[in-house]
């Protein structure tokens, strides 16, 4: 039988300096997740074998989408066992997860169990809104500012010039006094089309910016080109003036980021956390059975029949695994069958037994035992 442990929560909020982690570093900031799970002691009845179905939530509330392996333990040796489980956990999602967990040999009373694991940061979420603009046949795109986690920040532009003449530069306008740390002034920049730019870092013309200075045959008819640089900081409600020169066509356009990809450290790293508790209250309802002759009186040397039914406490015919011993007249067991099953998986167990000519007459007993416990016996008499 399934039974849900629900309605009652805690919430296990994993931060990076949760057991097991690592000490945080500066501008460091790792995936936080919720886990909501049942903790008050709630009444929960169970047969050996069978499984509870355990709720748990996962609030994924950091910045980068990840997963988490959850698994249950008990303080009551293996009263309670589960797998350990995985599940994804989306950015900004709450996540319901279910599994389950086998009561097979669990004791009457309250049992402390506890939900730890671990999670793993995913792929960044890239919140970043590209920001593009076109003058003079030219479209000017910022692509991304993204925090590298260390202190710096990369700028990513693309240009695509529709012109027939070549681009012969590029020039992005930079904070007041600031100096990109890459690439460098008087080095030479490659960009994804293959061609190499000159760099002026920092120049005043046309204004304070680094500038690309086409190396060859620049870009034209519609084909572009990526130019990055990393800056050591990232000033707020900055207004990025940037200017692309085909020949003698110019266009100047002001690009006004909104925001910055958020840094997103550690991909594929894994915390551990946890772990948190939970209680509930077992009371194990073992499964009854009975049992019953064909005959009261038998002589010897004559086959005994007789039916077994195995049945749950609410007196429903049940497919439990259950044992038969039969006694003599002079209380030996003359026959001990074990593990058996109701026949086809109706609850109904259909056996015999044959008494030897020689066994003890008298009153017999035979029984149905589940779990080593009897539970049901029918006696009958035995004629010499």
């Amino acid at each position: 039988m399934k039974k849900k442990m629900e309605n009652a929560l805690f919430a296990c909020v994993l931060l990076f300096l949760f057991a097991g982690a690592v000490a945080a570093e500066s501008n460091v900031s790792i995936t936080s997740f919720v886990i909501t799970a049942p903790t008050e002691a709630l009444d929960y009845n169970v047969e050996p074998g069978d499984w509870a179905e355990v709720q748990v939530d996962i609030t994924n509330t950091g910045d980068q989408d990840g997963e988490v392996t959850l698994q249950i333990s008990s303080d009551s040796g293996d009263a309670f066992n589960a797998t350990s489980a995985t599940f994804n956990a989306p950015h900004g999602v709450i996540t319901t997860a279910y599994f389950n967990v086998t009561s097979f040999s669990a004791a009457s009373g309250t049992h402390t169990l506890s939900v730890f694991g671990n999670c793993t940061n995913g792929t960044c979420v890239d919140e970043f809104e590209p920001v593009i603009l076109s003058d003079n046949n030219m479209t000017f795109e910022l692509v991304t500012i993204e925090d590298q986690c260390n202190g710096t920040y990369k700028y990513v532009f693309r240009v695509t010039n529709y012109n027939n003449r070549a681009l012969s530069h590029f020039a992005i306008e930079l904070p007041p006094g600031a100096v990109p740390s890459s690439p460098v002034d008087g080095s030479t920049y490659v960009g994804p089309s293959g061609i190499s730019y000159s760099i002026e870092s920092p120049t005043n013309n046309p204004f304070y910016s680094i500038k690309f200075e086409t190396i060859g045959e620049g870009i034209r008819d519609g084909e572009n080109d990526t130019f990055e640089f990393i800056l050591d900081e990232y000033p707020e409600n900055f207004t990025i003036s940037v200017e692309g020169k085909a020949a003698q066509i110019v266009g100047t356009v002001e690009l006004n980021p909104e925001n910055k990809k958020t840094c997103c450290p550690g991909e594929g790293d894994s915390y551990e956390f946890g772990p948190s508790y939970m209680e509930v209250n077992v009371e194990v309802v073992e499964p009854g059975a009975r049992v019953s002759t064909g005959k009261q009186t038998y002589s010897a040397s004559t086959i005994v029949y007789y039916k077994a039914l195995v049945h749950d406490d609410n007196d429903q015919l049940v497919d439990a695994s259950f044992d038969i011993d039969v006694q003599d007249g002079d209380n030996n067991y003359v026959s001990e069958l074990t593990s058996l099953s109701p026949n086809n998986g109706t609850g109904i167990y259909l056996g015999s037994y044959c008494i030897n000519g020689d066994e003890y007459p008298g009153s017999w007993v035979i029984q149905a035992l589940v779990n080593f416990l009897s539970k049901g016996t029918d006696g009958f008499e035995v004629n010499p």
